[in-house]
């Protein structure tokens, strides 16, 4: 099998999402799924929400965001996993927009530790078009190589960090996404 066979299980919210927060000059999050025929998401399944807990909004605090809907799921082959890096989808970026141009905001994507796996970072360019702003983003994506040939399941935690000043206050926002790789 030459290609990961990609099982998405995030429902239509899934596809697209993006957290804007009430906070002025903040960063918004969007998420992309991507398939045979590019790059999905839909505007107006975009979804802009403060974040839940008071002590997001507050400087000087951590606020984390799980996407919801359960995690993304992929399912390959030992032989072609195994000791081979595999690009798994489901990115995202962090923007900002000016004058009707989106930015993509300076984040840190990283999955958390795993003993059966090295997980790195990759990069999907798209143009998009928002209801304020459009231009070329950078999403962040995660990259697996199996390095523990016993297991038949793996699951990690993709997690995308932002930090920003709103005017004299800092914040640090972060993005997490539930994958699991299932092993044949």
């Amino acid at each position: 099998m030459q290609s990961l066979t990609k099982t998405l299980l995030l429902g239509a919210a899934g596809s697209a999402l993006a957290v804007a927060p009430a906070i002025a000059g903040a960063p918004h999050l969007l998420r992309v799924i991507p398939t045979a025929n590019g790059l999905v998401f839909k505007t107006g399944a975009t979804h802009y929400k403060t974040p839940t807990a008071t002590k997001c909004n507050s400087a000087g605090t951590k606020c984390k965001t799980t996407f919801p809907n359960g995690s993304v799921a992929y399912t390959g082959h030992e032989s072609t996993m195994y000791l081979n890096f595999k690009k798994l989808g489901g990115g995202e970026t962090w923007y900002s927009y000016t004058n009707g141009v989106c930015h993509t905001y300076p984040s840190k994507a990283k999955a958390s530790r795993d003993a059966n796996a090295t997980i790195k970072k990759y990069t999907i360019k798209q143009h998009v078009t928002l209801s304020k702003c459009s231009g070329t983003l950078t999403y962040y994506a995660p990259k697996y190589e199996l390095t523990n040939s016993t297991v038949s399941q793996d699951k990690f935690k993709w997690n995308d960090t932002i930090k920003f000043k709103s005017g004299s206050k800092y914040y640090t926002w972060i993005a997490i996404q539930k994958y699991t790789v299932n092993i044949q």
